[in-house]
């Protein structure tokens, strides 16, 4: 009785402790939706007019692979999230876009 008492124990604290550090390092993300002005291939560049209250306007955000996102998105209404919680104007955010966006 004695021992699975401290198993339980144990079991406890460690799903304690994975809970309260997946917390710790987790990173929020802003979900942003805006049209495609342009896309630079070589830099990875793409420039959104966002319409999301949390970051209007005119934005530039970092694609790793800029080839997911072909020319004829331009003009396009595109749904995305950024690499943070907040938005600010002279900072180039990471793009991540959903599943199966082309």
């Amino acid at each position: 009785m004695r021992q699975s008492h401290s198993l339980f124990l144990f079991l406890l604290i460690i799903v304690f402790l994975m809970f309260t550090v997946g917390q710790a390092v987790g990173v929020d993300e802003l979900f942003l939706t805006g049209i495609v002005k342009g896309i630079d291939q070589k830099t990875g560049i793409i420039t959104v007019d966002v319409k999301s209250e949390s970051c209007r306007g005119l934005r530039h955000f970092k694609l790793i692979d800029a080839s997911s996102l072909k020319d004829t998105q331009q003009g396009k209404k595109i749904s995305f999230r950024i690499d943070s919680a907040a938005c600010k104007s002279d900072i180039v955010y990471k793009m991540i876009l959903p599943r199966g966006t082309k």
